[in-house]
């Protein structure tokens, strides 16, 4: 008897696990696929130079990230139970896994594109201001005149 409470707890953990484990890839995977749309907002900001919604989108993706990486710390150790309880693995578990894989490839690929577009849009604004720079004139226009080196005393 104490023998079958014994595998009836430990089929219990392992089904807690299991769930547990599941409705964090869920959670997680729900936030890669908003910071995923961030992206594509934030490229849009990119493209049409709007700085405020830019810097609005940065903050956020500063938000999702932090909350990605919570969720990451709960997940590592509830896959290593998951393993040890499932050592054939369960049938629900690496589709969720591979999908996850895949969305956080998709965010890294948007991530560099998006870094690559505001890159060049910056080294863009940089020349606009060299040339601007070049193209100052004095504040007075006796500045540019040259002046004389020599003096004519004659008179």
């Amino acid at each position: 008897m104490e023998e079958h409470d014994l595998n009836e707890n430990e089929l219990e953990q392992r089904i807690h696990v299991l769930r547990s484990l599941r409705r964090h890839l869920i959670a997680q995977r729900a936030k890669f696929r908003s910071y995923l749309d961030l992206l594509e907002r934030e490229e849009q900001a990119i493209l049409s130079e709007d700085v405020d919604k830019l810097h609005a989108q940065a903050q956020m993706e500063a938000s999702i990230v932090r909350e990605i990486t919570t969720l990451q710390k709960v997940i590592d150790p509830l896959a290593s139970l998951y393993r040890t309880a499932f050592p054939q693995t369960e049938q629900s578990i690496p589709p969720l896994q591979a999908g996850l894989e895949r969305l956080k490839r998709d965010v890294l690929h948007k991530n560099a594109h998006n870094r690559m577009l505001l890159k060049g849009r910056m080294s863009e604004i940089r020349q606009e201001i060299q040339a601007l720079r070049k193209k100052k004139r004095p504040l007075f226009p006796i500045a540019e005149r040259e002046t004389a080196t020599m003096v004519d005393i004659k008179t």
